[in-house]
């Protein structure tokens, strides 16, 4: 896209984000309203005078033209380019370019390890004082101008600043499912359209500034990775069509430190005749065998060709053996075996493979020890640097709360990845407000006692605990053609959230949340308060009625996993919710499934003993009698009539929350959040109803729903 058309379509953002009415969501977290404080502005007019960059890399266009769209937006006046330097200059360039004078006794410059990191300082010098951002690689100095700008959206005191920050986790992976046809799984909004894929056919003229527009939000958080198909991967998008397609997607990313990367299907080297779950294949072999030489060949022409149209393709998410996908078992080779053979061939140019270990295949009746059955005798199998496992948070599906998947502890010589679910797929869809981020810090800080106490889930992902080369974490996309790209406002929330913690998960959950808050609806102190709190409760709420306790599936009986579904034999229900007229809940402690067995040894201790087992998963380990007592002293047919309640009392409170900041909030996404809270709390009457009915018709007991 043309430079001038870039700035101009920046320039409309601007205009647009300073009204109060109608927003309609677009400009997501990157609003850069003029700041409403006057003595904050005067201070913020009097530190940026100009803006000089001294960098000559081809993000230097990205970089300037973000900071004079931001600090524009939010001064309220023009901040011009300058080659000069003196009081009030925003100087931007990476270490080796700058003049001595600007870096001669900062030592915080000694801390940046990464080519992504950066670092923002005040620096007085003979001429006055001024602002440095720097680096040792153009990305990081994208990245830091979007820290300063993050630093003035939120109102914060910016006069004396000494920052360094740089990602804990290689890469931070979104991964789009997708298809060719530009239909989306998992993706819920009034528009499930792709961005990716027939846009350019159905809305030429705007899929390019999309896409574009993706990237900034993208980078502005540090993602720094996309897949852009299904994991179900159709094996038409290694093709000639579909690569050339890609590349114009890479090239628009590119600029914004975005590489991008794609969802393999491992039968696509098989001859047409094989017809799998995602098409036929497009080569003329009669295996998949990756120890087979005329299979390595084809993928070494073929991975070839990928790069010949993006040069710094990221790489391949492979699902294999799973749900229909053809794997390497078929061909007597492993999982193990077949990621090394893609990892050789991608590691010349840079690639690397994410290897999902979500599998039903393996002969155990708990659904839950399947995956650490299939994968854990392969520890230490996998190429270290640019091979990953990438597991889901939990053993069985982005339930609402599950534990930790015990391979994070179970395989310490094997690069662990965690998968995420941005999307809300049992989670109310964009008709919950649902922030992921507790529950996210929940997982990370869990303790898996690999190499004893302070063991994290954290540690392991970030490859510090094992001291492993590389790190990587994904998060499954909920972005749609929709116009505030998610459906429901404050989903555009996990996006951020995801970014922000993948860059370092260490962060804590209110303070991103807050962080969003100011920046997307502004910063109002009671707008700030109410919001922030709304959003930390939001998990916490959506289990209380859909997985009190720590059952699951609930709302499985249609393929939207949204609706309550108490369907009689369904065959998930039988293992995680598991309930008759003695009680309720699956055994998977040392007396059960033994389960808990995967885990280390002093995390199984904590969840066998129902005593030092978590609430909310007390249902998941453990089987209870209707009347038995849990650890805080009621029935556990109390508990769970309570916590339905707690949902309808606390979705209820939300809309009276959401409606005391009328006024505060543009009237556009005022009445689509008030339509959505109001849905929210009639399906947590739902739920309530529904399932307690049931279970009262096991158990008799008697329960009052209050309304």
């Amino acid at each position: 896209m043309k430079n001038a058309k870039m700035a101009l379509c920046l320039l409309l953002l601007i205009l647009s984000a300073n009204k109060l009415i109608a927003e309609d969501g677009y400009n997501l977290w990157l609003r850069y309203s003029k700041v409403n404080d006057a003595k904050l502005l005067a201070d913020y007019r009097l530190q940026f005078e100009n803006v000089s960059i001294v960098d000559n890399s081809a993000m230097r266009v990205t970089i300037e033209q973000e900071l004079g769209c931001g600090l524009s937006g939010l001064l309220g006046k023009d901040v011009p380019s300058s080659e000069n330097v003196e009081n009030g200059t925003l100087i931007v360039g990476c270490i080796d370019s700058l003049d001595s004078s600007l870096i001669a006794g900062v030592d915080i410059l000694g801390e940046l390890t990464s080519e992504e990191g950066y670092c923002i300082y005040t620096k007085r010098v003979e001429v006055g004082v001024v602002t440095v951002i720097t680096a040792k690689a153009s990305t990081g100095l994208l990245y830091g101008a979007f820290e300063l700008l993050r630093l003035i959206q939120t109102h914060k005191d910016i006069t004396n600043l000494k920052i360094v920050e740089q990602p804990r986790i290689q890469y931070r992976v979104v991964n789009h499912w997708d298809n060719i046809d530009g239909s989306t799984e998992r993706v819920y909004s009034e528009n499930n359209r792709s961005i990716w894929w027939q846009y350019e056919t159905d809305n030429p003229e705007k899929a390019k500034q999309r896409w574009c527009d993706y990237g900034r939000a993208s980078a502005s958080v540090g993602i720094n990775m996309i897949i852009l198909n299904n994991v179900n991967a159709h094996v038409e998008t290694l093709s000639d069509k579909s690569l050339a397609h890609i590349k114009d997607i890479a090239d628009t990313l590119r600029p914004y430190g975005v590489r991008v990367g794609i969802t393999a299907n491992v039968a696509s080297c098989l001859k047409p005749s094989y017809n799998f779950r995602r098409g036929p294949g497009m080569g003329e072999l009669d295996t998949l065998d990756p120890k087979d030489p005329a299979v390595i060949e084809w993928w070494r022409k073929k991975i070839a060709e990928i790069y010949g149209y993006v040069p710094d393709f990221a790489g391949f998410l492979i699902k294999a053996g799973s749900e229909g996908m053809p794997g390497p078992e078929a061909y007597g080779s492993t999982a193990a075996e077949a990621a090394n053979m893609y990892g050789d061939l991608l590691k010349p140019y840079g690639g690397i493979v994410m290897w999902r270990t979500f599998t039903y295949e393996v002969d155990e009746p708990d659904q839950t020890k399947r995956q650490y059955i299939r994968f854990a005798p392969q520890d230490g199998g996998y190429n270290l640097g640019n091979v990953f496992l990438q597991n889901k948070y939990g053993s069985r599906d982005f339930m609402p709360r599950e534990p930790f998947h015990p391979l994070f502890g179970g395989m310490n010589k094997t690069q662990m990845s965690i998968e995420l679910q941005i999307t809300q797929e049992y989670t109310g869809h964009d008709q919950y407000l649902m922030y992921w981020g507790p529950f996210w810090k929940e997982i990370f800080s869990s303790d898996t006692y690999a190499k004893g106490k302070g063991s994290t889930v954290g540690k392991v992902l970030d490859g510090t605990l094992f001291e492993l080369p590389g790190s990587q974490i994904a998060g499954v996309g909920n972005v749609s053609r929709v116009k505030n790209w998610t459906g429901h406002d404050f989903a555009q929330a996990n996006w951020y959230a995801f970014g922000r913690l993948a860059w370092d998960h260490e962060l804590d959950a209110s303070d991103i949340a807050e962080e969003w808050v100011r920046q997307t609806w502004g910063n109002d102190p009671e707008v700030v308060e109410k919001l922030t709190a709304m959003m930390m409760n939001s998990h916490e709420v959506v289990t209380s009625f859909v997985g009190p306790l720590g059952i699951a599936h609930t709302n499985t009986g249609d393929s939207n996993h949204y609706e309550p579904s108490p369907q009689a034999g369904n065959q998930w229900q039988a293992q995680f919710i598991n309930a008759d007229k003695d009680g309720i809940g699956t055994d998977r402690s040392a007396t059960g499934t033994k389960a808990t067995s995967q885990y280390c040894p002093e995390a199984a201790r904590i969840f066998d003993n129902k005593e030092t087992c978590p609430m909310g998963l007390q249902l998941w380990f453990h089987r209870y009698k209707w009347q038995d007592k849990l650890p805080d002293g009621k029935s556990v047919w109390q508990g769970m009539v309570d916590k339905y309640n707690y949902a309808i009392e606390q979705t209820s409170d939300n809309i009276v929350k959401w409606q005391s900041l009328q006024g505060k909030i543009d009237s556009e996404r005022y009445e689509r959040v008030l339509k959505r809270l109001r849905a929210q709390h009639d399906h947590a009457l739902k739920f309530a109803r529904i399932w307690l009915e049931k279970f009262h018709k096991l158990n008799g007991l008697p329960y009052l729903i209050k309304n």
